[in-house]
């Protein structure tokens, strides 16, 4: 079977050199990859396509239902958490995919992209979500804040520059932070710090901040 769709690829490949603006080698070669379950190798041979044909091609549109149909597709994720016994996901799995140190905040963390259910699971089974933000020039900020209402430490490496810090506190809901780490704490800057501090009083149980030395 894995040679047939190789087979039926190259011919449509070959047809796609012969007649690059024609979209029926591009139509064909997507069906293939429908057939095989494979959304991503879908999308890119529709956006080949549509760079190349006609927009006036009685075609067009099905190159471009075609591609809108694998995006779908590809965006679906499976929630199978909710039909699982809440002891197995809390003890078994989670345990087994979560790491027991921190997060990176800028690295993407696609296992917890899943669901809320998911999200609420985790917080359950761990306590919260432990996030490490390096410094001011961290990206890693949008994640946090996306996940604000599920993480139980911040731990924050520098802060010198601007106000980020007094703004992510200040502009997400962080209902389950306990414990808030800045190791070296530069900011002169940020007069409404201890209004963010005061916003997560009510949680937090563990600080630390060490202040260094102004320039």
């Amino acid at each position: 079977m894995c040679a047939n769709y190789e087979s039926a690829v190259r011919d449509e490949r070959f047809l796609q050199r012969m007649s690059p603006s024609s979209p029926l080698g591009y139509i064909r070669e997507a069906e293939v990859y429908i057939q095989q379950g494979k959304p991503q190798r879908v999308i890119d041979v529709c956006k080949q396509a549509l760079g190349l044909v006609d927009n006036k091609d009685a075609h067009y549109a099905t190159l471009q239902r075609i591609r809108e149909d694998a995006e779908q597709r590809q965006n679906i994720r499976i929630d199978f958490i909710s039909k699982l016994a809440f002891d197995i996901v809390t003890t078994s799995l989670i345990p087994l995919i979560m790491p027991r140190c921190a997060l990176e905040a800028w690295e993407p963390q696609p296992k917890l992209n899943v669901s809320k259910r998911w999200h609420d699971r985790i917080a359950q089974s761990s306590g919260g979500l432990k996030f490490n933000i390096d410094s001011d020039y961290d990206d890693g900020c949008p994640q946090v804040a996306r996940l604000a209402q599920y993480t139980k430490t911040l731990q924050i490496g520098i802060y010198s520059t601007e106000t980020w810090v007094c703004d992510l506190l200040l502009e997400n809901n962080f209902c389950s932070l306990r414990e808030l780490c800045i190791y070296q704490y530069w900011n002169r800057e940020d007069d409404q710090f201890l209004s963010a501090l005061k916003s997560i009083s009510t949680t937090l149980t563990d600080l630390y901040i060490s202040l260094q030395p102004s320039h």
